[in-house]
């Protein structure tokens, strides 16, 4: 039978209603009928509402049905004002963003031999420089190893893991494998290597094409030729090599390490042992260069001697959830909620300065504490907390597959530590050569400062009656939209990178009419309230004015700064006299070429009023609004309107997969990735879908795929993700897997 926290605290059957594809408001505020008593389902969710029909990661294919959407349900009499569910709430989901958290603090349920029960000594540490970190475990020799805690990893003492059946379980079968004395329930225990990684196009989206690397691939494919056979059981056997080539690399989990360098642990490194050279660190998704070189000299590996690798190639890791109660906090004790991952570290390589602690982790990895109901003060908790709880098993992860990353790689990579697979890909120098120069040439570009959506707290309970506010109606719409803005934005994004050169530089610049140029809202606002007026506030004009100057100095674009001086111009004649209709400047050649429809209605335009409203009409808005976004708009890079745009996709997707946790502005990034796609449709000649998509899979597995159409259209797109896939083709062709067409009949 499941475990589940929720039945333990509150005695209450758990309840899921499963989400049909399209949610509104109205169905979310509707109470239904179950065992004759009124329930709701607007309350709490998480990983299990985001199930997406689209399977945006992988591959969904006929046979394999979606996961269906699910939030619990809750009978509406347990969510009145002061009842005790509400109280438990109150404790666990301070935050109206603590919604989706509940998932994992409370409403999961696990086998029951994934849980412990029982007090923890919790230590929570700041995250500091690896180096500098007093937490690391010890090698046999009592030295210390190059890992400690940081955001998302933890580690904990070998006997509390030992505690959680399952994991004694899969323990003790793990090291009788080892010892050849395994019973048959052993092996079948332990996990099967999965085999070599691919690479996923996308990863290479980002770069040009490149003789060198592509002489490369080519090579990685004839290789990969030697031993590619049918499997009966995988119908993506073909296109895997079709779409991304002969590349091969290894899985890793990532966790952090202290020091500069990548240890991988035997199981591994073997590619690398073998070939040497830079170490390819790749973290889907793949939305900007999330596929990386580090150097030879930063590889560290059991072959070079290296004491981390050798204990990551015998050490497991457990993937968990945690909650309980702060013990010292009082009479009506605080609840506090933690997740991530945790390395299990035997007793004696446990550090001797921190023999009392069960458990540290550090102080990113509480999610949920009681008092933080304005925000998370996490400055403020003390180094050791003391905690009744329950301890509960996601998942397992077996020697020789953690991998300890260096912080500033993850960061690189917006990679976290609380349960995310890296890639490692050895072996491709001349590949790793060519991200490095594209990487080069992009810093000396200048800087984006890096996007995350701002983290919100709102307060659930409210101040003037006391009580915990129910319904997370906008929160849960917003989680469905932001699902739409990431599926949308990666899609456009993959569209976008595989234009040729010059077509992708014009929709980059026009797209960036209504995104970071066009007029600011509230002078557009302001100026048809002021025309609409009988008497005109020659103060309120001014004020307009200085606003439309200021306006010509934030232009972009050249068109969009010729736009912003004619509007200028129309104010200061608004101004002198706006009766008499003096000789209108004419509208530059260029502005009239981008907007047609502005030129059109401004050449009819009589008087100066008239002009005006031709350009509030006809000119788009500028949606990153300076006033919304006073510190500079995100993801612009001046003078780089393609670049720019690359870095929009990315931030779009961001704020998409952060909607679950905050509130992010899903509907201002909505409206752009609208834009933006209406925009790309304006370009007959553009390249509608890349041939490395789920659609090839579809064509293949219908009978549709046409090679030779495809090879035209790889032919068309600069990006090294083309060039590999059209080399692949081509050797697939000539291997007889793929069929060449038939040359047409001669007739005497």
């Amino acid at each position: 039978k499941p475990y589940s926290l929720f039945a333990r605290l509150t005695g209450l059957p758990l309840v899921e209603v499963q989400l049909p594809g399209e949610l509104s408001t109205f169905m979310l505020a509707r109470t239904f009928n179950y065992n004759g008593e009124p329930w709701r389902f607007d309350m709490f969710g998480g990983s299990r509402a985001a199930r997406s029909k689209s399977g945006s990661h992988s591959l969904v294919l006929a046979q394999r049905k979606a996961s269906a959407s699910l939030l619990p349900a809750f009978r509406y009499a347990d969510t009145a004002p002061g009842s005790s569910l509400m109280q438990l709430a109150a404790k666990l989901a301070p935050q109206r963003e603590d919604w989706s958290r509940m998932q994992r603090s409370l409403l999961e349920m696990v086998p029951s031999d994934h849980v412990a029960e029982g007090t923890l000594r919790l230590g929570v540490f700041d995250d500091v420089e690896g180096p500098a970190h007093p937490f690391k475990p010890l090698a046999v020799d009592g030295t210390a190893l190059a890992l400690c805690p940081n955001d998302g990893c933890g580690f904990v003492k070998l006997e509390v893991a030992l505690s959680i059946p399952a994991f004694r379980k899969h323990y003790e079968a793990w090291h009788a494998v080892q010892a050849n004395q395994a019973t048959e329930e052993q092996r079948e225990l332990v996990a099967k290597d999965k085999g070599p990684s691919v690479l996923p196009p996308q990863a290479l989206q980002h770069y040009p094409r490149d003789d060198a690397a592509l002489e490369e691939a080519h090579a990685a494919m004839q290789d990969r030729l030697q031993t590619l056979e049918p499997a009966g059981d995988d119908a993506l056997w073909l296109y895997r090599p079709l779409i991304g080539g002969g590349y091969r690399g290894q899985r890793v989990r990532a966790v952090p390490s202290a020091d500069d360098k990548v240890h991988l642990p035997q199981q591994r490194s073997q590619a690398f042992d073998a070939a040497g050279g830079p170490l390819l660190l790749g973290k889907p998704p793949y939305d900007k260069e999330n596929l990386l070189p580090v150097p030879e000299q930063r590889i560290a590996t059991v072959a070079k001697g290296d004491a981390t690798a050798a204990f990551l190639s015998q050490c497991f890791g457990i993937q968990y959830s945690y909650t309980g109660f702060d013990d010292r906090s009082g009479a009506d004790a605080q609840m506090l909620h933690s997740k991530g991952m945790l390395v299990v570290v035997p007793e004696q390589q446990w550090p001797a300065g921190f023999s009392d602690t069960d458990l540290a982790c550090s102080k990113e990895d509480l999610k949920t504490l009681s008092c933080w109901t304005n925000g998370r003060d996490r400055g403020a908790l003390p180094r050791e907390i003391l905690s009744t709880g329950s301890l509960r098993l996601k998942d397992i992860v077996e020697p020789g597959r953690l991998g300890a990353l260096p912080i500033d790689e993850l960061r690189k990579r917006d990679m976290d530590t609380d349960g995310d697979d890296a890639f490692v890909y050895a072996g491709y120098p001349k590949l790793a050569a060519l991200i490095s120069r594209v990487m080069d040439r992009k810093a000396g570009l200048g800087r984006q400062k890096s996007f995350k959506p701002p983290k919100t707290a709102t307060p659930a309970i409210d101040p003037v009656s006391g009580h915990y506010q129910p319904g997370r109606l906008s929160e849960i719409m917003s989680l469905k939209r932001g699902q739409r803005i990431t599926s949308a934005a990666a899609t456009l994004a993959s569209r976008f990178m595989g234009q040729p050169d010059d077509l992708r530089e014009a929709m980059a610049r026009d797209m960036m009419f209504g995104t970071y140029d066009g007029i600011e809202r509230g002078l557009r606002n302001g100026l048809r309230e002021l025309l609409d007026e009988q008497v005109r506030d020659p103060q309120v004009l001014a004020t307009l004015r200085v606003q439309a100057r200021e306006a010509i100095e934030r232009a972009h674009l050249p068109e969009a700064r010729q736009a912003a001086t004619l509007l200028h111009a129309q104010l200061l004649a608004l101004e002198a006299d706006p009766a008499a209709d003096s000789a209108a400047p004419a509208l530059p050649e260029a502005l009239a070429e981008a907007f047609p429809g502005l030129a059109k209605a401004y050449e009819a335009a009589s008087g100066v009023d008239a002009r005006i409203h031709a350009i509030l009409d006809n000119y788009p808005v500028c949606r990153l609004s300076h006033a919304q976004f006073p510190n500079g708009q995100p993801g612009l890079i001046p003078g780089q309107p393609e670049l720019t745009m690359r870095n929009l996709f990315t931030n779009a997707i961001k704020v998409g997969t952060d909607a679950l946790k905050s509130d992010t502005g899903t509907a201002l990034f909505a409206k752009i990735v609208e834009a933006c796609e209406r925009s790309e449709r304006a370009f007959a000649e553009r390249v509608r879908s890349v041939p490395y998509s789920r659609a090839t899979a579809r064509a293949m597995q219908d009978g549709r795929f046409d090679p030779e159409q495809t090879k035209l259209l790889l032919q068309r797109m600069p990006s090294m993700a083309a060039g590999v896939m059209e080399d692949a083709l081509e050797a697939l062709q000539q291997a007889g897997w793929i069929a060449r067409p038939q040359p047409p009949a001669e007739h005497d």
